[in-house]
């Protein structure tokens, strides 16, 4: 597996393990959010694949997933710094896109801010402002069938879960298909330790980038702010709304979307964030000749 030993702020060591796809000039990085593992991208790598112009990497942040869970205190500026020398190692200093979801949404913005100019294009989705912070964590379960099925309560409106699942015929309901799905990546992984899941918690409560957010609004490149307005995890869509005027972004709110939109409605997910990207691109092309 392959994983990239970093040393942030001179704390521990910790082993980031990644994925990448692709051999595109068009480098997009997605992150994740808290408790979440790389492979929950799945539906977004299958999707981006169909184009030659990119290059894709997944990873589990520190606490997550293959990648170590050191102890101490986890901040979102040092989730920040190990995917800045995650950036560094992949060679695309020079230009990535980042599309981020919810704790990613707020490491993400400060990565922008590390990389300055080499941002291309930036996606938010579900991210929590220091207004609307995340509600609760989720606790200790017992066996990872139990897990999975709290995972998908929280992550999904109810309405949603008790229709009937067009995506796959082999299941009754799109709760069934979503357990399954969960439960299919988290039976590699296994359960998040309660070390990296305690740390990475503190470090959403933590955040608070608020004064830099005029900065950030400085970009030149596109920034998309997608929402849910049925998340149960972050008071959706009022801190992406509240994000996206104070980053002078362009918004998308699903109407009847939970936290998780990527798996929800594909689809939808996917075209925005290509959109954004293709916004990024075209800004670069115009960039370069206009010089």
């Amino acid at each position: 597996m392959p994983k990239l030993t970093v040393h942030t702020f001179g704390t521990a060591p910790v082993d980031i393990y990644y994925e990448t796809y692709g051999s595109g000039l068009h480098h997009v990085l997605f992150v994740n959010g808290m408790s979440s593992i790389a492979h929950l991208w799945d539906l977004q790598i299958e999707y981006f694949l169909q184009f030659p112009e990119y290059s894709l990497c997944i990873f589990d942040n520190r606490g997550s997933g293959f990648s170590s869970s050191p102890i101490g205190r986890y901040t979102t500026s040092m989730m920040a710094k190990d995917t800045f020398e995650l950036i560094r190692h992949l060679g695309w200093l020079d230009s990535v896109h980042i599309v981020a979801l919810s704790m990613g949404g707020m490491i993400a913005q400060e990565l922008a801010l590390m990389l300055g100019d080499a941002v291309k294009s930036l996606c938010l989705i579900q991210p929590p402002s220091f207004k609307e912070m995340l509600q609760f964590i989720t606790p200790k379960y017992p066996t990872l069938e139990s897990y999975a099925e709290m995972t998908v309560c929280m992550l999904f409106p109810e309405t949603w879960l008790n229709s009937p699942c067009i995506r796959d015929i082999s299941h009754v309901t799109n709760r069934s298909y979503a357990v399954k799905y969960f439960l299919d990546r988290l039976a590699v992984t296994g359960f998040q330790t309660a070390v990296g899941r305690t740390a990475q918690h503190a470090a959403v409560l933590s955040h608070f980038f608020d004064e830099r957010l005029s900065q950030l609004s400085k970009h030149t490149y596109p920034i998309l702010v997608m929402a849910g307005d049925q998340d149960q995890i972050v008071r959706q869509p009022t801190s992406s709304e509240y994000l996206a005027e104070r980053l002078n972004a362009r918004m998308k709110i699903y109407f009847g979307g939970g936290h998780a939109l990527r798996l929800q409605d594909p689809e939808w997910h996917n075209k925005h964030v290509h959109e954004n990207i293709k916004l990024g691109i075209k800004a670069q092309i115009d960039e370069s000749t206009n010089r």
